[in-house]
């Protein structure tokens, strides 16, 4: 099975990130969803967002999604018709960043959590 998380250390990715001149749009999305497995959601999902080179912070429960994303570009309508193929994030709202370098994440974390919505 292929690894479910980055095995890089954090300074590397961070550098490689500074030092890429490729274009990256950020955004956000939202969902409330019944998910009975969130953590084999997760598990799905994070593969399937690797192959558009996805890095951000995305918490999954059972009510739902809620994501901070960073995607290239050239990746973007791929991204979001792969979103779109998964029946509860059908047509999702994303909302993009206004001022933005692309530069906002250097990884992809996607956590289980018990709810979406956690004080502290």
């Amino acid at each position: 099975m292929r690894r479910l998380h980055n095995r890089v250390n954090n300074d590397e990715l961070k550098h490689r990130m500074m030092a890429s001149d490729e274009a990256r749009t950020t955004l956000s999305f939202y969902q409330y969803a019944l998910i009975d497995d969130p953590a084999g959601f997760r598990d799905e999902f994070y593969l399937g967002l690797s192959q558009f080179q996805t890095y951000g912070r995305i918490y999954v429960a059972k009510e739902g999604i809620n994501g901070q994303v960073s995607v290239p570009d050239a990746q973007l309508e791929a991204f979001r018709d792969y979103l779109y193929c998964i029946p509860f994030l059908s047509g999702i709202r994303l909302n993009f960043a206004v001022d933005d370098d692309g530069k906002s994440f250097y990884k992809l974390k996607i956590k289980v959590r018990e709810k979406l919505w956690q004080m502290g």
